[in-house]
């Protein structure tokens, strides 16, 4: 089986009346696609909508554009 590759494209952060989060743009082996992740600016819990590409049993490909995400990032 081939490892599934992504690479972040871009993190857009953004709020509005109900809502606050980010939204990343990605592409790689499978695609490309948006991962969106947010809450209710009046609660704790986080949810994400990965376009079919995670479950709540299996958040691998979650974890796949973070470590991208952290491999780009200089730290200073």
């Amino acid at each position: 089986m081939n490892e599934i590759k992504v690479v972040v494209d871009d993190v857009e952060v953004f709020s509005n009346d109900e809502y606050q989060g980010i939204r990343i743009s990605w592409s790689g082996s499978p695609g490309f696609g948006e991962y969106t992740i947010y809450r209710a600016k009046n609660s704790d819990k986080w949810y994400g909508d990965s376009e079919c590409m995670d479950d709540n049993e299996d958040k691998s490909f979650l974890k796949k554009l973070f470590e991208n995400f952290i491999e780009q990032m200089v730290i200073q």
